[in-house]
């Protein structure tokens, strides 16, 4: 039997997270005229916070994938240019953005955080085409973002989508040098590597994102029936990430 004991009590270790003027310190106040206890010191929102982690760990490495690495820097500089194209290029204002993850891309999701004017749609990769097809033309997605096997999938319908659908574009995920090339559909990277626009308006317009605010609608797995719709706000992130990892 183990002799190891913690070196404090778990009243201990909550006493010294949730001192006074510590991130996790809390308070109760009323929410919709319920007392609720809350977190007292945390960021006004996801955005800031993540502003506020790039200052400080600008240089440190923040996403590590296969044999890359990107500083917090890198990423946000990347998730920037992102959210200018989506405006800029694709025109998104108040409109969805589709897309059919095989692994979640950082510089999608963060570049949510500089535009309040999109939602993000998840469907599930391994659907089919006619549920796929149903899930992203339910929606009214402007853009579909996914990766070239499932591109490979909705090149079949992709111009009917274009045509019955709001669809204005399909980005295609190449993290793996795939030079393949489906009509109607452009290279994610190649896209932000030709976009010469200007990115200040991203920067210097805060969206003033809500814990109450839409950010992503997703779907269920659709075994039995067409898929159900799921919407998050950003008040609870982890039931949707934990989701998208499931996807």
């Amino acid at each position: 039997m183990s002799s190891w004991s913690p070196a404090r009590t778990l009243q201990q270790t909550d006493a010294i997270l949730c001192a006074p003027g510590r991130i996790h310190e809390v308070e109760t106040i009323l929410l919709d005229g319920r007392p609720q206890r809350v977190y007292k010191n945390l960021w006004p929102s996801v955005r800031s916070f993540w502003i506020s982690s790039v200052e400080k760990y600008s240089n440190k490495t923040c996403i590590v994938f296969e044999n890359q690495r990107f500083t917090y820097d890198e990423v946000h500089q990347r998730a920037v240019k992102t959210a200018a194209v989506f405006r800029h290029v694709y025109g998104i204002h108040k409109d969805l953005l589709g897309a059919v993850p095989v692994l979640t891309n950082a510089f999608v999701h963060i570049s949510q955080l500089y535009l309040r004017e999109f939602l993000s749609s998840f469907c599930s990769r391994w659907l089919p085409l006619a549920p796929l097809r149903y899930c992203l033309a339910h929606t009214d997605c402007k853009i579909i973002i996914m990766d070239p096997e499932r591109a490979e999938r909705l090149a079949p319908v992709a111009s009917d989508l274009m045509r019955d659908t709001a669809v204005m574009g399909f980005l295609v995920f190449d993290n793996h040098g795939d030079s393949r090339h489906w009509h109607g559909m452009d290279s994610f990277s190649t896209v932000l590597r030709r976009y010469r626009g200007g990115v200040e308006d991203i920067l210097s317009i805060d969206p003033k994102i809500s814990p109450e605010d839409n950010a992503a609608i997703m779907f269920t797995s659709g075994t039995r029936h067409l898929p159900y719709l799921c919407e998050f706000i950003f008040s609870n992130p982890g039931d949707a990430g934990r989701y998208n990892g499931l996807a």
